[in-house]
């Protein structure tokens, strides 16, 4: 669950409506818009919940025995 809100809080930041009428635009997908940093959060966010999902994967297997 926590890992769900990570990602929610990645999408938000990118998504978030700023008030700047003599600026540009923001154009292109959240993924291009986004920071470095969030680009690497989101990556870690994803390695991690497929660890997790191997781990469970191979202590359930482990229990069946």
């Amino acid at each position: 669950m926590g890992m769900y809100r990570g990602a929610l809080k990645i999408f938000s930041r990118v998504n978030k409506a700023l008030l700047c009428p003599t600026a540009e635009v923001p154009h292109g997908s959240w993924w291009a818009r986004s920071s470095t940093a969030d680009k690497i959060a989101l990556f870690a966010l994803i390695v991690a919940t497929l660890s997790f999902l191997v781990a469970a994967a191979t202590l359930g297997k482990d229990l069946v025995k």
